[in-house]
């Protein structure tokens, strides 16, 4: 892994992170409040903050990687595909 790719991950993985904080932690606790028979209590959910972090880690790790795929110069499937459909008509 190149320097670019892990910096560009950690970036993402802050970004996405903060946001969902943003969102869900304070847009919209008044309405998860207002619902909690449909969720975990605060405390139940704490346990499963490192699971968050994990899937957070391994989301933006994804979301990057693929994203330097595109843009490559190098062309891969999805772009030998649309490639091959244009072609056709």
């Amino acid at each position: 892994m190149n320097k670019k790719l892990a910096l560009a991950w950690l970036v993402v993985f802050i970004a996405w992170f903060l946001g969902s904080f943003v969102v869900h932690g304070v847009l919209l606790h008044d309405d998860y409040k207002s619902l909690s028979n449909l969720f975990r209590p605060e405390a139940e959910a704490q346990k499963y903050f490192a699971l968050m972090l994990l899937a957070h880690v391994l989301l933006s790790g994804a979301f990057t990687w693929i994203y330097a795929r595109g843009v490559e110069p190098k062309p891969w499937l999805g772009q030998a595909s649309a490639t091959a459909s244009l072609s056709r008509c």
